[in-house]
């Protein structure tokens, strides 16, 4: 067994710091009681994971700053739809 010639190849997986910053950020500006704040940093992080253009990161992003903060805004058929994206 040679580790250089049969290790698995490494799974590409994209993580944008700043995205997935924006994401939380989105979240904390809820807690905070700035809700529309909270809003515009959700869908700037959502726009910037969908123009990287990457399964993962996009479902990270979407669990947190569309599922999450939607669920903490009460708003549940987006809730839904941020999930139907995720597992498609």
């Amino acid at each position: 067994y040679d580790p250089d010639r049969h290790r698995p190849p490494p799974v590409l997986y994209v993580h944008a710091p700043n995205i997935s910053a924006l994401a939380y950020l989105a979240i904390v500006k809820w807690i905070l009681g700035q809700p529309d704040k909270a809003r515009t940093l959700a869908i700037e992080a959502l726009r910037y994971a969908e123009e990287l253009n990457q399964a993962n990161l996009t479902a990270h992003v979407r669990t947190y700053a569309g599922a999450g903060l939607d669920e903490l805004l009460g708003e549940t058929s987006r809730v839904r739809r941020h999930a139907d994206v995720i597992v498609a």
